[in-house]
């Protein structure tokens, strides 16, 4: 059973190991996959074999974004900016969902939107081995960000290495590329949608993607539910 398994994934484009180590590093996981996001960091702080591990399974544990999802207009966004320099929106944008600058916490609600420096310590004090990277004394930036990530892509790559096969892997084509770039365009849409929103002070925070051109909004008031959809043209 394992052995066909295999055979079909390998013929639906399973990726050799060096392909998925060099496509993971910008990939935006949290955002696209957030279900595999989960699993991939608990694969993750496991793999590390920790005599004193944590109970991953506890509510109290949730997925941390280092670099916040909003750099807002007070003094930890301030730093967060000039921490990642005069190229920080793109940075921002580019690897806020990636693998680089996740992580798992059990203090998410109280590091928020909180700088570095102030993230630094809780982090450098957690139980998890995923954040032993953080006593180095370096600032998270666009470099750092990618290098973990390739240091990720890498242990993963060990993890769940592609069996060997007489089926060679054959990278996607232009068609399913513009797919890709279409798919990515939606997804900046709704991002940059979601900062207007935020801006505007209402607070509407996107739940999920339904479809292409539909999205839920999370919305605080009970039995009250938003979806809003868009046309391209």
């Amino acid at each position: 059973m394992r052995a066909k398994l295999q055979g079909y994934l390998h013929h639906r484009g399973w990726p050799d190991d060096e392909t998925f180590e060099r496509y993971l590093v910008d990939f935006q996981l949290y955002r696209r996959e957030f279900k595999k996001c989960r699993i991939i960091l608990e694969a993750l702080e496991q793999a590390d074999g920790h005599k004193e591990s944590v109970d991953l399974t506890s509510t109290d544990i949730s997925i941390e974004h280092v670099m916040p999802q909003k750099l807002s207009s007070n003094d930890d966004g301030r730093a967060w900016r000039a921490m990642l320099g005069e190229n920080h929106k793109k940075d921002h944008e580019r690897w806020l969902h990636t693998i680089g600058n996740l992580t798992l916490t059990g203090y998410n609600p109280s590091l928020s939107n909180k700088s570095f420096n102030v993230k630094r310590p809780v982090l450098i004090d957690s139980k998890l081995s995923l954040n032993k990277i953080f006593a180095t004394d370096e600032p998270w930036d666009a470099r750092r960000i990618r290098s973990r990530g390739e240091i990720l892509a890498k242990q993963l790559a060990g993890l769940w290495s592609r069996p060997s096969s007489s089926v060679e892997y054959v990278p996607p084509t232009n068609k399913q590329d513009a797919a890709e770039k279409r798919r990515e365009r939606r997804q900046r849409y709704w991002a940059e949608l979601a900062g207007i929103l935020e801006s505007s002070q209402t607070s509407l925070r996107p739940l999920r993607e339904v479809d292409g051109n539909i999205c839920d909004f999370y919305l605080s008031m009970a039995d009250v539910s938003l979806s809003a959809r868009f046309l391209p043209a």
